[in-house]
């Protein structure tokens, strides 16, 4: 009579060991993946104050300041850029073999972009579009087939960083483009 009151104990208790274990380990997997998150946010952080400040650097208004003025904003620039390189941020992501393969091909393919992008800039906007709609669930126009199936054998983490570094290559090819027309606007 006492082992049945004990095994009817044990099956009423809220949680066995075992759950209660599983249980933290699925809190703590939940804020592993918020400090990833935020590590990712601060890196992107990161790259915008990187973009800011070269922006800065190339602004055409530097020419027009006196050489003093230039001289205490070229020492802030290079103190602020070298800051922020100091700041060093790694996920690392963890790939099987077949995901580390998909990214290189597409590290390669994106390599070749990039290469196509400087040597000219505004040819490239449809392939750079593209490659980019290939990395929507929804693609919001034609997409590049060959580069969306070596993309999905990635990881989800890779694909985020290649759809944002996509975008980052958009920006430049538009930003390029409107520069091209106000000077031809300009010069007309």
């Amino acid at each position: 009579m006492a082992d049945m009151e004990e095994d009817k104990a044990a099956t009423e208790s809220p949680l066995s060991n075992g759950e209660r274990l599983v249980s933290m380990l699925d809190h703590i997997e939940k804020r592993v993946e918020t400090l990833r998150d935020h590590a990712r946010v601060l890196d992107e952080e990161k790259d915008v104050l990187l973009g800011l400040l070269h922006s800065v650097q190339s602004n055409k208004d530097i020419d027009s300041v006196s050489p003093g003025e230039r001289e205490e904003i070229g020492i802030t620039f290079e103190r602020l850029l070298s800051r922020c390189l100091s700041v060093e941020i790694n996920i690392s992501t963890i790939r099987n073999e077949q995901q580390q393969q998909a990214l290189d091909k597409t590290n390669q393919m994106l390599r070749e972009l990039s290469l196509k992008v400087h040597n000219n800039v505004l040819g490239c906007k449809e392939l750079v579009q593209l490659y980019l709609n290939a990395c929507l669930s929804e693609a919001t126009g034609p997409f590049d087939q060959n580069f969306q199936k070596v993309l999905l054998e990635c990881t989800g983490d890779d694909q985020k960083k290649i759809r944002k570094r996509l975008q980052d290559y958009l920006q430049v090819v538009e930003t390029s483009e409107c520069e091209l027309q106000t000077n031809s606007l300009l010069v007309d």
